[in-house]
């Protein structure tokens, strides 16, 4: 892992975007809480601006069911929920109505057979509990589609304009949605960007890496690839029973061809930022080299946080910086995407300290500056830096991430 001399980065997605991002109901308003930091630090000038398309139908179709696809576009039920006053001046902007669809869903809807809104429906789609129908929910879903396929696209064409010195990254913090299944939405998640963006990379990178750091396993992301030696998935995740998705154990190997190119490394209550960065150097360096993939792609959940609302692990803005940081220095072509994060204030930070470290600028992070959002951190007294570890224990010791070490590192001898 050498330094590389300099860095080219795209970042994907503006304000726009974020307002319709900001509809998600497990996130209301946290995209433009982290579009308005970077802005606000003048990242965003120092990366090139990737103008994103909304995903077509067709292209949602290369992994989703065209059943399920066709469903969550026509949808047009509209929710009682509650938006701020600054979202619905936001919608208003932008001239989106709030029983408003995307132009050209309506054109075919007398020609297709629609399924109906019962719960059944609902139910086996995913819809229902912790995915709910939201409005503008089809243009929520085909702009973090999207996003994160307009940055594969700035990854694959730029690298042809580029020399070998520098190496091309791009973000899209807006997604990263790695539980939605082929036909399903599941967790917070209604459409698997993330597969699509792989698929997208398919195309020129031959071997991808698939990196998560989300706290919740990437279970659909996995399902998508199990079959696949081109692309190995990586999570990283709390494993333990009744937590969310339950899947990801340390025998989940893949199938078929794809046998031993999914690795999951389940991880206990607690775990700190040492133990992370042992993880990093123990278990994924020595996977990354072996596989040597000519594209990383990599989930940057952070509800690993300690200040996370879920409080099971106990990682900082710094430490999970670390271990960003460590993952760019393999050189490679890096596609970061966002994810969970449940305390949103602090997922701003995070994402907007994780795309200095893209930039390689090192910045002195002090006081927030004074941005159109900045008063949401007044009862913190606008500090960058606010929040200690929890003294949460960390169950993750040494002769345990030993003993995952040993297992995955002799399996990848097999390679």
């Amino acid at each position: 892992m050498t330094k590389v001399r300099k860095r080219k980065v795209g970042i994907a997605g503006g304000e726009y975007e974020a307002t319709i991002c900001d509809l998600l109901p497990a996130n209301k308003g946290r995209s433009s809480l982290v579009n308005a930091m970077i802005n606000a630090y003048d990242f965003n000038k120092l990366c090139d601006s990737i103008t994103v398309k909304p995903a077509k139908r067709d292209e949602l179709l290369k992994f989703h069911d065209s059943r399920y696809v066709d469903y969550v576009l026509r949808k047009r039920k509209i929710i009682d929920e509650e938006i701020t006053t600054k979202q619905r001046e936001a919608l208003k902007k932008f001239n989106l109505k709030d029983d408003q669809g995307d132009e050209d869903e309506d054109k075919d809807d007398d020609d297709s057979e629609q399924e109906s809104d019962s719960n059944d429906t609902l139910f086996n789609y995913g819809l229902l509990y912790d995915c709910p129908i939201f409005r503008l929910m089809s243009k929520y879903i085909t702009t973090t589609a999207g996003s994160s396929i307009s940055a594969a696209r700035y990854l694959i064409t730029e690298s042809s304009t580029i020399d070998p010195e520098t190496q091309l990254i791009a973000i899209n913090w807006n997604g990263g949605r790695h539980h939605a299944k082929k036909a399903k939405a599941s967790g917070f998640c209604y459409i698997n960007d993330i597969v699509l963006a792989i698929i997208e990379l398919r195309k020129t990178y031959e071997k991808i890496m698939y990196i998560d750091l989300d706290l919740h396993h990437g279970d659909g992301v996995e399902s998508a690839f199990k079959f696949s030696d081109k692309v190995l998935t990586f999570s990283i995740h709390r494993k333990d029973i009744g937590f969310y998705p339950g899947t990801g154990s340390l025998e989940d190997l893949g199938k078929g061809k794809g046998y031993g190119y999914t690795v999951n490394v389940p991880i206990r209550h607690g775990l700190n930022d040492e133990s992370m960065d042992e993880i990093i150097d123990r278990i994924l360096k020595p996977t990354l080299d072996k596989f040597n993939p000519d594209c990383i792609v990599v989930q940057c959940g952070v509800d690993g946080l300690s200040s996370d609302e879920h409080q099971e692990w106990n990682l900082s803005i710094k430490g999970f910086g670390e271990q960003v940081s460590k993952i760019l220095k393999f050189n490679k072509p890096t596609l970061l995407l966002g994810g969970g994060g449940y305390e949103h204030l602090q997922v701003a930070r995070c994402w907007t300290y994780l795309t200095n470290i893209a930039l390689d600028l090192n910045h002195n992070f002090d006081l927030i500056p004074e941005h159109e959002l900045s008063d949401a951190y007044e009862d913190e007294n606008f500090e960058f830096w606010n929040i200690l570890h929890k003294n949460m224990i960390d169950d993750n010791s040494k002769d345990y991430i030993n003993e995952l070490a040993n297992i995955i590192n002799k399996r990848i001898e097999s390679w």
